[in-house]
């Protein structure tokens, strides 16, 4: 807030001059019942500011010419003249804050702004208004008001000009009651006992004559003809009076017309301009002789060093000073000074009063000075921090002495707005009167608040959040219940950004908690339901939190949960309950293009591999790449479907053996083809973050046939599935297709502990949906190799001749088969036309059930895990609209290759040594005679070959025996 701004803000709003307006009793009742108003209303759209046409005033401060282009005052009633005491102060401060409670309808949250604090504020400095500290309320006028009805007006008058209706600090003398006096002659022309315009003219001359012409008005209501009203005029200022709405305000003014708010106008502006400005010129000369003749001068000064002064604190921080004493004058004239914004006269006049009241130990009228000191220091030179900011502190020290906390917060408030710019020394002031003061849990929420603001406005994020989480707290101690929840929203986006899990959880689970108590469930049920979901994070991989409040987090989001569905009587709620976790994307497969004769491929956990699976040139050998050598050049449709059928990365943890005779898609953005009434299963990893097992029931697949959904009879279900604490499982859903169309599996569902209904959309990106056309009949082939172990270990360099089955699944004729596999070393297949050693063509025709088989000579040397990929591509034969089609088949073999002996002899010394692969050589100078691939265990046959080796050569067989 810059100097103009602040300026303008403490004369409208802060310390604004005041005009006591007092009438008699008949008048107010005409006045309300007539307008809805007070007296003191009547004239509030006129005061000056805003919305109001502006006064210009000139004036002299002694003998120094000074102009105020649109002064503000406020017209107040005699009865609103009095000081409140600190619990009616609260009492006030309390009901600002339910009338402002913050709406929480909104979706988004913003901290700041926080508006209930200026309303709090404004409140504050008028409950402080007319108290014996603060001189500031001087009436610089006073407005009298008698109604025609009231019989003789003169005499009227003068009863209300006695002392005993001004407010009590005018009573006892603490402000001047001599000020500027402004009469004014109410006459109501529709009243039934109203006197006639002669009359009322005549009393208004009377008046006239008995007291200065220019200070009386006359003021007629209610005129007949008259039907325009004024009440746009009044709307705004007197629902900021009230502290309500325009639209609460009810019926007021229906019978003011525009030509009665002229009058009264014209009325406001003689009593600032023509009343108010010229007593305070006549009393701040007749004050300034006399402080010149009873304060300066080197007598006076000499007697002020011996003045009487007060040794009891308790009762001097309390006690005024009236009129009579020179330490009233001199403070009437520094706050007549500062009305008339001569600023640096006023600090000189507060300089000069400040050493007495500390010598009375009179803390609050110092903290006063000291206060007015700091303002007017700031407005002559704003520049000079280091006097106004000194000025501030000691008012607040001083304030703090005589435990007067309602003006430490008015001192606090006002130098925040001077020092705006230095936004953590205002945060660490806001967070020392929090500290000083404790008294007032409100107060101390309502400063945490500000302070996180300023702290914002510092650059300290993470300060600003931690006071405003505070604040919340602080709100929720005193029972206010909506600006904790709103604190806590205002803070959440920067937690929910941060690694700070436990605070986060706390803030929603109290959120939670608070919205449930103030009625707004499903603002409850959503932070319950974050809250849930965030176990599900990768970040929570680290944190552990007490078993036991996970319990009561997931017990009482599922009460929260029922008691919305049960208020809106529908079993259709269905909060987005992401647990358990979804692990990876989710794998299709599509059995009708092979069967798993030789193993599941399910769960990662049965997998009996150690290590990692080792597959040569993985990268490059792509289904794609193999099918490349079965047809030179593969047209589009080719590609689609080879693509299609590359393994997700649950293969690489598939047990040994495992034949992938499986169409397994990574939900790639193509579209599968498949036959009525085949299945399609899709495999997914649930994980529970939680240490508390979790049950889920009546899991299934949702999806679409044509965008209609699929029929329950299609969807096979889970009954019940328990996944233990920090575990996962894994579970295969089926779907049947009994029509045609295009199906799209995009969600999962099952029910939460029985109770929640939860639809969890798959891990799917948008742009990889996939999509299946359900066909009435397509070409189906499968491909199983027969012949290898049960155990699925091979030894390096071992030969095994194996039968690779080949049947017709679909429903039409195929033939033309073209194999090609990878490695190509691997596998040899017998009486193969081509000559490429990775590949085998024939033109056999296979009718639907039909079945053919080939020999497969498997020869694997690379020891470790190893996977044989074969790809089979076929045509369809039959009417002409499919003749060109071309159909493939992917399958895939893995198994353990264990190492093996390779045993080489000579005919001179035998010597055994281990090489890589703990492989056995016998070596001579001569070439080899024999080699063998034999198993390590069978050492009786190692020993027999190696004794008949030595037989046919001479060797000693002692020597053999006991180097083997």
């Amino acid at each position: 807030m810059n100097v103009d701004e602040f300026q303008k803000w403490i004369h409208s709003s802060v310390f604004p001059p005041a005009v006591v307006v007092i009438g008699t009793v008949r008048v107010a009742e005409l006045v309300q019942q007539s307008h809805g108003l007070s007296l003191a209303e009547l004239f509030a759209p006129f005061c000056g500011g805003e919305g109001s046409r502006p006064i210009p005033v000139s004036f002299f401060v002694l003998e120094k010419s000074m102009a105020i282009p649109n002064p503000v005052f406020r017209f107040e009633d005699v009865s609103d003249c009095e000081a409140k005491t600190d619990e009616a102060v609260e009492a006030n401060l309390n009901e600002v804050l339910e009338s402002h409670a913050p709406d929480l309808a909104s979706s988004t949250v913003t901290c700041p702004p926080y508006p209930w604090f200026d309303a709090w504020f404004d409140k504050l400095v008028k409950c402080l208004r007319w108290s014996e500290g603060d001189c500031l309320d001087q009436p610089l006028a006073t407005v009298y008001m008698v109604s025609t009805q009231d019989g003789d007006a003169v005499g009227m008058f003068e009863q209300l000009m006695h002392v005993s209706h001004m407010p009590s600090l005018c009573r006892k003398t603490f402000l001047d009651v001599h000020n500027a006096h402004v009469k004014v002659l109410v006459h109501d022309c529709s009243s039934a006992g109203a006197p006639s315009e002669e009359l009322v003219e005549e009393e208004f001359g009377k008046m006239q004559e008995k007291f200065a012409a220019a200070t009386c008005h006359r003021m007629a209501f209610n005129k007949p003809g008259q039907v325009e009203s004024c009440k746009d005029r009044y709307a705004a200022t007197i629902a900021a009076r009230r502290n309500m709405t325009v639209e609460s305000l009810g019926a007021i003014c229906e019978n003011l017309t525009n030509e009665d708010a002229e009058a009264l106008e014209s009325i406001a502006a003689d009593v600032i301009s023509q009343g108010a400005f010229p007593w305070m010129e006549r009393r701040l000369q007749q004050l300034d002789q006399h402080i010149t003749t009873t304060r300066k001068g080197l007598k006076n000064r000499f007697k002020s060093l011996w003045r009487p002064t007060s040794n009891d604190p308790a009762s001097s921080s309390h006690q005024g000073y009236t009129l009579a004493t020179a330490e009233g004058q001199l403070r009437m004239a520094g706050d007549l000074a500062f009305y008339m914004r001569d600023y640096s006269l006023a600090l000189s006049y507060y300089r000069t009063l400040v050493s007495d009241l500390k010598s009375d130990k009179a803390w609050t009228h110092v903290g006063a000075c000291y206060e007015l000191s700091g303002i007017c220091s700031f407005f002559c030179n704003p520049a000079n921090r280091s006097e106004w900011f000194r000025f501030m502190d000691q008012a607040y020290e001083n304030y703090q002495k005589a435990r007067h906390a309602h003006r430490a917060v008015r001192c606090t408030v006002l130098c925040a707005r001077m020092d705006r710019l230095r936004g953590r020394e205002v945060a660490l002031r806001c967070m020392r009167l929090h500290t000083d003061f404790p008294d007032s849990a409100p107060r101390s929420a309502l400063f945490l608040e500000q302070a996180s603001k300023y702290y914002l406005e510092g650059g300290s994020e993470r300060k600003a959040m931690f006071h405003l989480v505070l604040a919340g707290h602080t709100f929720n101690k005193c029972a206010l219940k909506q600006y904790a929840l709103r604190s806590y929203s205002g803070a959440l986006p920067f937690f929910d950004q941060s690694n700070w899990l436990h605070i986060k959880d706390h803030l929603h689970f109290t959120m939670g908690r608070q919205a449930f108590g103030l009625g707004m469930l499903e603002v409850s049920q959503k932070h319950f339901v974050r809250l849930l979901n965030s176990f599900s994070s990768t970040r929570r991989k680290f944190v552990t939190i007490n078993i036991d409040r996970e319990a009561t987090y997931i017990r009482e989001c599922l009460y929260v949960i029922n008691t919305v569905r049960e208020k809106n009587n529908s079993e259709e709620v269905k909060p987005s309950i992401e647990l358990p976790a979804l692990d990876g994307e989710p794998r299709f497969i599509f059995p009708e293009d092979g069967s798993c004769t030789e193993g599941e491929a399910i769960s990662p956990s049965s997998s009996s591999v150690s290590g990692p699976i080792v597959f040569r040139d993985a990268a490059v050998e792509t289904w794609e790449t193999i099918g490349q050598r079965c047809i030179s050049s593969l047209t589009d449709a080719d590609c689609h479907q080879l693509r299609s059928r590359e393994i997700s990365s649950l293969v690489q943890t598939s047990p040994i053996g495992a034949c992938k005779n499986v169409h397994t898609f990574s939900a790639v953005k193509q579209r599968r083809d498949i036959g009525i009434s085949k299945s399609v299963f899709v495999e997914l990893v649930l994980r529970n973050p939680f240490q508390n097992p979790l049950e889920i029931t009546e899991v299934c697949l949702c999806a679409t046939i044509d965008d209609q959904p699929l029929p329950p009879e299609d969807v096979m279900a889970l009954d019940k599935i328990t996944i233990p604490g920090r575990q996962s499982s894994a579970v295969r859903l089926q779907l049947v297709t009994s029509q045609e169309g295009i199906l799209r599996i995009e969600h999962v569902r099952w029910t939460f502990f029985a109770q929640v209904p939860c639809t969890i959309p798959l891990c799917v990106p948008a742009h990889r949906v996939l999509e299946i056309k359900v066909c009435r009949s397509i070409p189906s082939c499968r491909a199983k190799l027969e012949g290898l172990p049960k155990d699925k270990v091979l030894f390096a360099g071992e030969t095994r001749w194996c039968l690779l089955k080949i049947k017709n699944d679909g429903d039409v004729i195929i033939n033309n088969f073209t194999i090609s596999w990878y490695p190509s070393e691997f596998a040899v297949m017998h009486a193969s036309g081509d000559k490429s050693p990775d590949k085998f063509s024939s033109d056999l025709v296979l009718v639907p059930g039909g079945e053919v088989s080939f020999d497969v000579l498997v020869r694997p040397h690379i020891v470790g895990i190893q996977s044989l990929k074969r790809v089979l591509r076929f045509c369809v034969c039959g009417s002409t609209a499919i003749n060109s089609q071309r159909v493939w088949c992917t399958t895939e073999s893995v198994f353990d290759v264990k190492p093996s002996i390779l045993l080489s002899a000579s005919r001179y010394a035998v010597l055994l040594f281990i090489r890589l692969g703990i492989h056995f050589f016998m070596i001579s100078h001569f070439e080899c005679l024999a080699s063998f691939y034999i198993r390590p265990v069978n050492v009786l046959m190692l020993k027999n070959i190696l004794f008949c080796w030595c037989t046919y050569s001479n060797f000693d067989q002692n020597n053999i025996s006991s180097n083997c």
